[in-house]
This record gives C-alpha cells, sequence and structure tokens, in this order.
C-alpha cells in the first residue's frame, strides 16, 4: 500500500531543493556581475592621480560627436553628454572603458597621461571621436 503521506512529504522536499538551488543559482549570477563591475571600475584607479580640471564637452545626438575631435591638458575632464533619446555604450579602448550614458544624461572622466585617445559607441561604429591630451 503506498503511503500518500510521505509521498507529499518527498515531493515537498524535492520542491524546495529545486527553489534552493535557483536561490543560490540566482546570488552566484549577482556576486559574478557584481565582481565584474567592481573590476571594470578598479581599471580606472590607475588614471586617479591629482584631481582634474574641468576641460571640454562632447555632445552626442544624431548618432554623431560634436566635436568629434578634443584637445585637452594633462590632467583635464572630458564630459560626455548625450542629447539624442537613446542611449549609447561610450568607448575608450586605450583606458580601457564602456560605460552606457542614457538619454538626457552625462558620463564624465579625467585624462591624467599624455596620448591620443579614440573613444566611440558600439551601436554604430561609424560614430568616432579622438582626444589629444597633452
Amino acid at each position: 500500500m503506498v503511503d500518500w503521506g510521505y509521498l507529499k512529504f518527498r515531493i515537498m522536499m524535492e520542491k524546495k531543493k529545486i527553489v534552493l538551488s535557483l536561490i543560490a543559482v540566482c546570488i552566484l549570477i549577482s556576486l559574478v556581475v557584481s565582481l565584474h563591475f567592481f573590476l571594470k571600475h578598479e581599471k580606472q584607479k590607475y588614471y586617479r592621480s591629482p584631481p582634474a580640471q574641468p576641460s571640454g564637452n562632447i555632445k552626442i545626438y544624431s548618432d554623431r560627436f560634436e566635436p568629434s575631435e578634443l584637445r585637452v591638458s594633462v590632467g583635464s575632464k572630458v564630459t560626455w553628454v548625450n542629447l539624442d533619446t537613446r542611449f549609447y555604450t561610450l568607448t575608450i579602448p586605450d583606458v580601457p572603458l564602456e560605460i552606457i550614458i542614457l538619454p538626457n544624461d552625462t558620463f564624465s572622466f579625467p585624462f591624467y597621461e599624455e596620448g591620443v585617445y579614440t573613444f566611440g559607441v558600439i551601436e554604430n561604429p561609424n560614430i568616432q571621436g579622438k582626444i589629444i591630451v597633452a
């Protein structure tokens, strides 16, 4: 004869195992994502020596940068302003940096080393620009 009480108990225990496994997977995924963003921002510490001097804005709209080339001095901060109605993923491969700028939002980054830094957006590889730090 089948013990229905025991069978219900076993089914309930299996469901609990599945729920706990799903919770563990969600926690693991959130830890991996958090670690990814933490490590991504750790790379920027190398460029944070002296305080940055305000220097210039680059506007993003209609699938273009304005200006597309900007000259700044060492220690200057460049601000990208998204005036478009959609987000853009700004990339500066030489830093390395990749960040999403939402519509009507800004992002600033200080440049502490001389050089030529190219930047662009992932959504449209034809949108590119250059920052010359001297």
